[in-house]
């Protein structure tokens, strides 16, 4: 049972501890002080003396038969015994541990004769009907099941109004979305190596103040912790980010913003709000697509929602223009103990089992599996070892590997998980990989040849290395053999966290996700840096050698030239008509170049634009709702200037270079006076 105070007081829950080396250290789900009392059975592994260590951040107590045989509770957090046990005989065991500081974990290791000590091992604990009846019966009153929490709402009856709606004023990330089938395939070629560096967000937003937000005319829903990442490459090709944006990430205002890499496009979008439940903490996305039905879903969870369901969903299968109404699961099984935060990968076997992690409890993630097309969902019953962990299917069909995550290691690596029979169980060993920790969060892809790829970084969030691992900084690894060996490539323009005394200074890719297109691009994103990352490279690049580029030469526009341009015309289910022109860059791209119009069904000026090798040029503007200037881009050689209409008939103007404001940013009234005048060098307000 855990309990909501540090006390043991306010029953809550029943909670299954499944590994003796756990922890909570990001797990606010329980708040910031509580309490906790296991009990069960342990299976002494040898006769005659075995000895215990007890690790924990703050107090526990550890009783073995009758007797407490290791109390820390208002000591170091360290204790010791040994006590002569029988090999095989089951011991009656508890551990009441109190949490009431920020960091919160537990380790219990044994050792006995020539055996070296070792964390108690998961199929040594054993519990009954009777201790799981007892933890039940205690929680039974503070017990709420998903969907059953109490709703407030009003009745107001009055005379309907005389005016007409305000017409719907749709976000650019959900307009003009092409479905580019004649072009979609159209990639750098699969034998020359391609590898491109982009910032994925401005700066502000990133890692910004409200005033540098707010100077520069970002709508306030959007702050300058933006964290958690999905990311998706959809049918058409385009990237989809949504990431979540936030203050200290777990206030209720926490929403989803979201942003296009456009299919043809050189540069990411300005990011915009795309998801928001009002009053409640949208937490932890993950993106997937069904190419079988072309069908693009966002999961996510919602951390702090008293009586909230583990996680909640909506589809797409208009490439993210409209979203279905919001799903929520039909458990049928019990829902076992676990956080509500998706992590950045799913699996689909080939019999059609679709299975969704998210973090378990502790140190733990778990499989939320469905059979029949997401109508009804189970708890896959396994929890598998770390928290964050990212999951493939492997080769056998049946297989499903997890590798992760963070804050969980053995020896200092990281741990690999096998389940054949969906998550109920797990086989864990170390991996090859060095463990992780906070701000951290791997990724694991199954590319289009049939190779592996793996992501993550060579150091622990703290510096911490395992013994022998030399380099620093962050790396891909790929494997051709399901798994069994891996070939690293370091990964030298990843860059630094956004606190440069983390990880020793060496660069991070913080939480990743990384996903392939059909033209064989694998985009991979990093979080936690200042900012934002995004790289892009094709299989050609893991398998050649390494060559001397600066970042500013990755960064920079990969096309020279352009064949082959032509006229392209669709028209979109809304009605509205895109005119674009493309062609085929030197570096095998389909890159947008000349000009772009949207009109709506009604003959409307949407949008006009002009590209050039996927770059915009001149004067870009976009119609808002009533047929008014929603903003105007005006691009130059050097700077782009954007100038965004306000509500209230008054503007914001803002320099960029390089995706980071840089010059004046300008407030004016309805009538043209400045209001305000800011100063940003380099994405930082002077």
């Amino acid at each position: 049972t855990w309990f909501a105070s540090e006390d043991f007081q306010r029953p809550q829950q029943r909670d299954r501890l499944l590994r003796l080396d756990t922890n909570w250290i990001n797990d606010v789900s329980r708040g910031r002080a509580w309490s906790a009392r296991w009990s069960g059975s342990l299976e002494a592994p040898a006769t005659g003396p075995v000895r215990f260590d007890l690790q924990v951040a703050t107090g526990a107590t550890l009783r073995i038969g009758e007797d407490i045989i290791i109390d820390t509770t208002g000591g170091s957090g360290v204790g010791s015994a040994t006590i002569d046990m029988v090999e095989g005989e089951l011991y009656p065991m508890e551990i009441r541990y109190t949490r009431s500081s920020r960091d919160a974990f537990i380790k219990l290791l044994w050792s006995h004769g020539d055996v070296a000590s070792a964390v108690v091992p998961p199929e040594a604990l054993t519990h009954t009907a009777e201790d799981v009846a007892r933890a039940t019966e205690e929680g039974a009153t503070a017990k709420l099941e998903p969907g059953e929490h109490t709703i407030g709402f009003r009745v107001v009856k009055g005379e309907l109004p005389s005016t007409s709606p305000t017409p719907e004023a749709l976000p650019y990330l959900r307009r003009g979305v092409r479905s580019n089938r004649a072009t979609v395939r159209l990639g750098p070629p699969a034998d020359e190596p391609y590898f491109r560096k982009r910032y994925l967000l401005p700066t502000p937003l990133d890692n910004s103040s409200n005033a540098e937000i707010d100077a520069v005319g970002l709508p306030g829903k959007m702050r300058g912790h933006n964290h958690s990442p999905a990311l998706e490459v959809c049918p058409n090709g385009d990237v989809l980010l949504c990431v979540y944006t936030s203050y200290s990430e777990y206030e209720p205002g926490v929403s989803f913003i979201g942003s296009r890499l456009r299919f043809g496009a050189d540069q990411w979008d300005f990011p915009e709000v795309m998801l928001d439940l009002a009053g409640v903490n949208d937490h932890a996305s993950m993106l997937w697509t069904d190419h079988d039905r072309g069908r693009v879903y966002l999961f996510w969870g919602a951390p702090r929602l008293i009586g909230g369901f583990p996680f909640q969903w909506t589809y797409s299968d208009d490439r993210g223009a409209t979203w279905a109404p919001i799903q929520f699961p039909d458990s049928t099984t019990e829902i076992g103990p676990h956080s509500r935060q998706p992590i950045n990968t799913a699996v689909l076997s080939p019999s059609g089992d679709f299975f969704l992690p998210s973090d378990g409890n502790g140190g733990t993630s778990v499989l939320w599996h469905s059979a029949d097309g997401m109508r009804t969902w189970q708890d896959s019953g396994g929890r598998s070892a770390g928290r964050h962990t990212t999951y493939t299917l492997l080769g056998d069909g049946e297989t499903i590997l997890g590798l992760g995550g963070k804050n969980t290691d053995i020896d200092g690596w990281m741990p690999a998980a096998r389940s054949t029979d969906g998550g109920a169980t797990w086989e864990v060993e170390k991996a090859p990989f060095p463990a992780q920790g906070t701000n951290q969060r791997p990724s694991v892809l199954r590319l289009a040849s049939g190779r592996l790829l793996f992501a993550a970084d060579y150091q622990h969030f703290r510096g911490q290395k395992p013994e022998g691992v030399q380099e620093g900084g962050s790396y891909v690894a790929f494997s051709e053999d399901d798994g069994q060996t891996w070939r690293f490539k370091r990964l030298a323009v990843a860059q630094q966290h956004e606190n440069p005394e983390r990880h020793n200074g060496d660069a991070t890719l913080g939480y990743s996700a990384m996903r392939q297109a059909p033209n064989g691009v694998v985009h991979l994103i990093a979080t936690m840096n200042r900012p934002c990352l995004h790289f892009a490279f094709n299989e050609a690049w893991l398998l050649a050698d390494d060559r001397e580029a600066t970042d500013a030469e990755l960064r920079a526009q990969t096309a020279t030239s352009i064949d082959g341009v032509r006229d392209y015309v669709e028209t979109l289910a809304d009605g509205t008509r895109v005119e674009y022109s493309g062609g085929v860059a030197d570096d095998g791209r389909f890159l947008l170049h000349g000009k772009e119009r949207w009109t709506s069904a009604g003959g409307e000026v949407l949008r006009e634009a002009s590209w050039e090798l996927g770059c915009p040029t001149g004067t870009e503007n976009l119609i808002g709702p009533g047929g008014e200037l929603a903003w105007t881009f005006r691009h130059g050689p050097d700077r782009s200037t954007w100038t965004r209409r306000l509500p209230d008939g008054g503007t914001i103007t803002s320099s960029w270079v390089d995706f980071h404001a840089h010059g004046e940013a300008v407030l004016r009234n309805e009538a043209g006076e400045v209001v305000r005048a800011s100063e940003f060098e380099r994405g930082r307000m002077k």
